[in-house]
């Protein structure tokens, strides 16, 4: 079975505001684990203070990673 594997980083956009940051995160992840579910893609995201880094994998059953476009889910993001 082929994987395909995908690795970023980007700059947070998240409030300054502490708890507000927290519900932002958990915001992030609940779409984030419904999309990739229905997607059949695995990963990690990492928060830093500034920075989201993210790997993700996906077999070659499923929709190559290369073709995931970012998206505004979030009014935050």
């Amino acid at each position: 079975m082929s994987l395909f594997r995908l690795v970023y980083a980007s700059t947070s956009l998240l409030s300054d505001e502490p708890d507000l940051a927290r519900e932002q995160i958990e915001q992030i992840l609940l779409v984030s684990r419904r999309n990739n579910e229905a997607a059949e893609i695995t990963g990690a995201l990492l928060f830093s203070d500034t920075n989201f880094s993210q790997a993700q994998r996906s077999s070659a059953s499923t929709r190559p990673l290369t073709t995931i476009r970012a998206t505004r889910t979030c009014s935050f993001c």
